[in-house]
């Protein structure tokens, strides 16, 4: 009996360490604005561009955000937080999806049928950039727990 609660001490002791290494890990400092940057211009095209350019830079966008998940687990060891991670993470990732789909979605009816002017281009690009930091920094703080 006495081994067996020595055995469970231990085992929390080492879930215990187990979350605060988890809870140190953090994005790398380049991974959030290389992702605002694609998901930026990609709404900039949206508004702005022919639509052979935007479906050309969408591919660039898919692809890079497949080596920056790659990089990212490169660099952390582990994969970028998504629907799995539970909790207040996954709402932020839900809030940052419905803006980016909404706003994407906004851009794509005021270019539908010609492009639109540079000006809202430009802004949609800065919006989804900080769009995309904004969301970064809260769902690191989430991660990280109370």
């Amino acid at each position: 009996m006495e081994n067996d609660r020595a055995e469970a001490v231990a085992a929390l002791a080492e879930l215990d360490e187990g979350r605060a290494a988890a809870a140190r890990i953090r994005a790398p400092w380049w991974y959030y604005p290389a992702t605002g940057v694609l998901l930026g211009v990609l709404a900039a095209l949206v508004v702005t561009g022919p639509v052979l350019v935007r479906e050309l830079w969408l591919i660039v966008v898919l692809g890079g955000l497949a080596l920056l998940s790659q990089a990212y687990r490169f660099a952390t060891g582990t994969a970028p937080g998504g629907f799995r991670s539970g909790g207040r993470q996954l709402i932020w990732g839900v809030c940052y999806a419905a803006v980016m789909l909404g706003v994407l979605a906004a851009l794509l009816a005021v270019a539908w049928r010609r492009p639109g002017p540079v000006w809202l281009g430009v802004a949609a690009g800065v919006f989804m950039l900080l769009l995309t930091l904004g969301y970064g920094a809260g769902f690191e703080r989430a991660r990280r727990g109370p």
